[in-house]
């Protein structure tokens, strides 16, 4: 998260994460929110699940207009059709399912994004919890030939894999929120 000036706007962070775990707090115009020039809203259908709706539409409000906004949800319901209607300006809507023809003929102004047809998609069904490290292990050290990025539940297991990873002799670097930019730029520079 950055600030307009290019600092780290690190204050922010203890201050949204109590914001939005607070259902009914009021955001006060002294949060500096209008310095935010990126809002990331990931998992936004989860969001709305747990109510947040009302706190998200708070934090954008004190926003500067300027930002960019990224919505990320698993599905589009009603509810995420609507959020982002308020909060994303001309989105880009990418979808990892084929286009129906209903949603083609739809009248929406939103811009569809299909993912390239040459993309490879695989999954690997496990049985059990158990399974999901060794698998991936044999995945990396087998199948992948470039670059691969892992998204992990959580920044605990993002950062056991990187350790796992180091001890096996597997290049990898490790991105999460606890790492300060510094941390993160000299991760990606590997």
């Amino acid at each position: 998260m950055h600030s307009r000036s290019g600092k780290t706007a690190a204050f922010l962070l203890p201050l949204l994460e109590r914001l939005l775990q607070s259902p009914g707090v009021k955001v006060r115009k002294s949060t500096h929110l209008e310095l935010l020039e990126v809002i990331v809203l990931d998992e936004a259908d989860r969001l709305l699940e747990l109510g947040f709706r009302d706190q998200i539409l708070q934090v954008l409000r004190h926003c500067h207009r300027g930002r960019q906004t990224l919505l990320f949800s698993a599905t589009m319901s009603p509810a995420i059709s609507s959020l982002a209607l308020l909060a994303l300006q001309s989105p880009l809507h990418i979808s990892c399912e084929p286009r129906s023809s209903s949603s083609s003929s739809s009248s929406s102004k939103k811009q569809q994004q299909q993912l390239p047809e040459n993309l490879q998609q695989q999954f690997v069904e496990l049985h059990g919890e158990q399974q999901r490290m060794p698998a991936l292990v044999h995945l990396v050290r087998t199948s992948f030939q470039r670059r691969v990025i892992v998204f992990f539940g959580t920044k605990k297991a993002a950062h056991e894999a990187f350790l796992l990873f180091s001890l096996l002799g597997i290049s990898a670097a490790e991105l999460h929120g606890d790492l300060t930019q510094q941390m993160r730029t000299e991760s990606l520079a590997r």
